[in-house]
């Protein structure tokens, strides 16, 4: 089974493994009789089933439309090679494109900048192309809301060769990888397709772009991290212990990768924020490297459920911050949130501040009660100080009665004699 989260929209979610279902996000309450019944995702949220789509078996690949000019819209690959572009709760299928010899189709990408723009990569096959780009949405006939001629690839790429993915990395620029040997990058602002770099690599599967210059793909058990800018070596190799399924860049915090490895029950997050800047240096790439287990809740998941269940995918959530969803060979579906490192700093005056995300910082002083279980000594040298203590002779005595604290009143003595 995979996922994805639906491109604006924060409440929606598809599944696909034998057919493809839509469900919506709630916050979860047991008091209300109507969540109750609802499956719980986190110890927060709950999912209710939308719509299913069961016409549709045993997609490959699926894309959701990332436009707002079509709502609910997804592209759908099949095995034979079919590409479908149909809605939740259509009655009928939408729209077809068929590739002139049956084969499957490996991956699909719409253009987020030009959401119109749908690309596809097949498995080989003679005297036809391996990448296909189709635009759905015209300005001039209309038939069912799709243009007449959108059945015909604007433009078509790699004849006899095969594409294991494709990924829009600009507007007009796509990624290929090719033939398990490149990574080609396609300036298609003209008709003719303009083949702008190729780097040389085994490491063709599932491009992953992030931000303007990162570009994350894998082949078995390592993963590739490029930046387009310098795109003859990746400037980070991450080598894994089983084959990886699956890699995916973090929208809302750069730099942060997940991979997941076959057969494994727990995600690992890559942070290849600095990797870049310390293999400049001819230093060893710093990559920090973590896992993540999801911690599903006992009172709502039954144990049988996850014990020893293996992960089948992940998707990061488009707009929440940290927030990772994953889905186990049972179908069981989990929230989890990647907390950051912490940048703490303890100021003179007794305040203890730490980041929270990206927008917040948190404090607390020695006002809170919090802090006292901190047992901070500086907290009564200062009130002693403020106080005046200590600095008239004659009071020593009363004063080291009103100290009411056997680490000062030790040190006072001491510093007497």
């Amino acid at each position: 089974m995979d996922l994805q989260w639906f491109p604006g929209k924060a409440d929606q979610l598809i599944t696909w493994a034998q057919e493809i279902s839509l469900y919506r996000i709630h916050e979860f309450d047991a008091q209300d009789p109507e969540l109750s019944s609802f499956t719980p995702i986190s110890p927060k949220k709950s999912t209710s089933l939308l719509c299913r789509l069961g016409e549709l078996q045993y997609p490959k690949v699926v894309d959701a439309y990332p436009g707002n000019d079509a709502d609910g819209m997804i592209a759908v690959g099949l095995g034979n090679g079919k590409i479908v572009l149909t809605s939740f709760g259509a009655t009928i299928i939408s729209k077809e494109f068929v590739p002139k010899h049956q084969r499957q189709v490996n991956s699909l990408c719409w253009n987020k900048f030009t959401p119109s723009l749908l690309a596809a990569g097949f498995e080989k096959a003679r005297s036809d192309y391996a990448v296909a780009v189709w635009d759905v949405i015209a300005s001039s006939k209309f038939v069912n809301g799709f243009h007449s001629d959108a059945l015909r690839p604007v433009i078509e790429l790699g004849n006899s060769e095969t594409a294991h993915s494709v990924a829009w990395f600009q507007v007009n620029t796509l990624l290929v990888g090719m033939n398990s040997k490149h990574i080609k990058l396609f300036d298609l602002r003209d008709s003719q397709a303009k083949l702008e770099r190729t780097a040389s690599t085994k490491a063709v599967n599932g491009i992953s772009i992030d931000g303007n210059h990162r570009v994350a793909s894998f082949a078995e058990n390592q993963i590739y991290v490029w930046d387009i800018r310098n795109f003859e070596k990746p400037f980070v190799v991450l080598n894994h212990s089983k084959q990886i399924s699956k890699i995916g860049w973090c929208p809302t915090r750069s730099g942060l990768l997940a991979s997941l490895e076959k057969d494994s029950a727990f995600v690992q997050l890559h942070d290849v924020h600095h990797a870049a800047l310390s293999s400049e240096d001819g230093q060893e790439p710093a990559v920090l490297e973590r896992r993540l287990s999801p911690s599903y809740s006992p009172s709502t998941i039954p144990f049988s459920y996850h014990s020893g269940v293996s992960l089948s995918s992940f998707a990061w959530h488009p707009t929440e911050e940290n927030c990772i969803t994953t889905v186990n060979m049972n179908g069981i579906l989990w929230n989890s949130i990647v907390f950051e490192r912490i940048t703490l700093n303890w100021s003179p005056l007794s305040k203890l501040g730490w980041s929270n995300g990206k927008k917040i910082i948190r404090y607390i002083d020695n006002n809170d009660d919090a802090y006292s279980t901190l047992d901070d000594i500086s907290v009564k040298m200062r009130q002693r100080a403020l106080s005046g203590y200590g600095l008239q002779v004659h009071k020593y005595q009363r004063q080291n009665n009103k100290v009411n604290n056997i680490t000062f009143s030790n040190g006072f003595t001491v510093s007497r004699r």
